[in-house]
C-alpha cells in the first residue's frame, strides 16, 4: 500500500513540475493529477477495508472459539458437553 501510494505521490509531483516548465502541459496535467489524487484515496479506502475486515473476522474467531463455549445456550444448540471441551 505505501509503495502505490508513495508511486501516485511521485506521479503528481513530477506533472506539476513538468506543468511549471511548459503552460500548455497544465491543462492535462490537472488531469492527471485529479486522477492521481482518486488513485491514493481508492488504494488508502481499500487498504482500510481489508484492514477492517482482518480485524473483523479476528474478532469474530476469537468470540466463536473462546467465549461462547462457556455459554450454555451453545452447548445446547450444538450438542456439547461438559465432556467435549
Amino acid at each position: 500500500m505505501f509503495v502505490s501510494s508513495s508511486t501516485c505521490a511521485y506521479e503528481i509531483q513530477k506533472g506539476n513540475q513538468a506543468s511549471r516548465s511548459d503552460p500548455s502541459l497544465l491543462q492535462s496535467d490537472l488531469h492527471l493529477e485529479n486522477h492521481q489524487i482518486k488513485c491514493v484515496f481508492i488504494i488508502s479506502f481499500f487498504s482500510f477495508c481489508v484492514s477492517f475486515s482482518f480485524d473483523y473476522l479476528l474478532y469474530f474467531y476469537l468470540l466463536l472459539f473462546f467465549f461462547l463455549p462457556h455459554i450454555s445456550f451453545f452447548d445446547r444448540c450444538f450438542g456439547l458437553t461438559d465432556l467435549d471441551l
